[in-house]
């Protein structure tokens, strides 16, 4: 039988932005989603962490989505009570005569839905899906005696891809943490720095150095092949004019993204892919970070992910609100611990080996996925 989401789910818009409930101690942010999972690893803490369009009120055992870039695949049950904001659209079903309530987060997971969503997505600068797209999603529902036995097995297979995630997670959590404490805590703002006798980011790296290029062809990067956590760089043989617009750097710098949301998402790099004295163009919003020794290369890209240099960082963009940038000039008003700077490398492969181990566990995420996914096409037919 062929049905659409309208028939299984209700919108559940109940706002409380004027009259919170103290009691009430979680929010979810975008952030706080994680794609292709149907369950939360992490919550904001409210009110603090929650914006001018939050209050949004949700209860344990309802499912959320987020609207922006619906191809990212973030929706999730809730387990606890909280607050979200416009952008995420609270909902619970409506039928369990119809479909079992548990199959819904599969459902909204399944390669079938994520392309109706692309086909129903709207926008160029903030891509996102209205609600009444989201629900127009029509598929054949399978009976509802084989429901119980597909919801079981994909459980089943949750918890493994759960305990995978967890796994992962931890050494994330791992390689920030050894990031903090290692170059984060070197780090201060000029106030500080300067009565330490310390040096600013910018005697240390050169920020967007001049590079002169031909009109020949250059390898080009743009935004999309700079990954949120490790330094590497991927890359897609794609190329532009020597004479293209866009930041110029050479191997071993680090491009840092410097416009939202991309800056607070993480992404930055290390160029390793290029031969010595080969120049590539990348994005317009890249800012190139370039050591002045050869002996703390990567150093710029473990700077640029400390907590402490995003959160000052953040706090000093320039721009209108939605296109704010990072300025260059903070580099200046950073300073770091030159002690740091000597021998960097027992610390550079410490970093090296855990981002190792996080490939190799991205490797087994990406396997487990591409399998639930099958389950998925296999037991309910989306």
């Amino acid at each position: 039988m062929k049905i659409t989401l309208s028939d299984l789910v209700e919108e559940k818009n109940i706002w409380e932005k004027n009259c919170l409930d103290p009691k009430v101690g979680f929010c979810v942010r975008g952030e706080d989603f994680d794609s292709n999972e149907i369950n939360f690893s992490r919550y904001g803490i409210a009110p603090d962490d929650m914006g001018p369009t939050f209050g949004k009120r949700f209860n344990k055992g309802d499912l959320l989505f987020l609207t922006r870039n619906p191809q990212l695949r973030k929706v999730a049950v809730a387990d606890r009570e909280g607050y979200c904001g416009e952008k995420v659209v609270v909902f619970s079903s409506k039928n369990s005569d119809l479909l079992e309530p548990g199959l819904l987060p599969f459902i909204f997971q399944s390669e079938a839905f994520c392309q109706h969503t692309l086909r129903n997505t709207i926008g160029s600068t903030n891509k996102h899906i209205r609600w009444k797209d989201v629900v127009s999603f029509e598929f054949n529902v399978v009976a509802g005696s084989r429901q119980q036995n597909a919801l079981e097995i994909l459980e089943k297979f949750q918890e493994c891809y759960k305990n995978l995630n967890e796994s992962v997670l931890a050494v994330k959590k791992l390689y920030q943490d050894l990031i903090d404490s290692e170059i984060g805590k070197n780090l201060e703002t000029a106030s500080v720095g300067r009565k330490r006798g310390w040096k600013s980011l910018s005697t240390v790296f050169r920020i967007n150095p001049k590079v002169s290029t031909t009109g020949d062809s250059r390898p080009y990067v743009d935004m999309a092949c700079l990954d949120i956590e490790l330094p590497k760089i991927d890359y897609k043989s794609e190329t532009k004019s020597g004479k293209s617009s866009g930041a110029k750097f050479e191997k071993n710098d680090v491009l840092l993204a410097r416009i939202t949301p991309c800056f607070e998402n993480g992404k930055a790099g290390y160029v390793d892919f290029l031969a010595e004295h080969d120049v590539a163009i990348g994005s317009t919003e890249f800012i190139v970070i370039r050591s002045r020794t050869s002996s703390n290369k990567k150093l710029g890209f473990y700077v640029v992910k400390t907590k402490k240099f995003r959160h000052y960082a953040l706090h000093h963009m320039e721009g209108t609100s939605g296109r704010q940038r990072v300025s260059a000039r903070v580099f200046d008003e950073i300073f770091i611990n030159p002690e740091v700077l000597s021998n960097l490398s027992p610390l550079m492969q410490k970093f090296e080996r855990i981002e190792e181990t996080m490939i190799t566990l991205r490797n087994k995420k990406e396997h487990y996925f591409k399998l639930r996914q099958a389950l998925i096409y296999a037991l309910l037919g989306v």
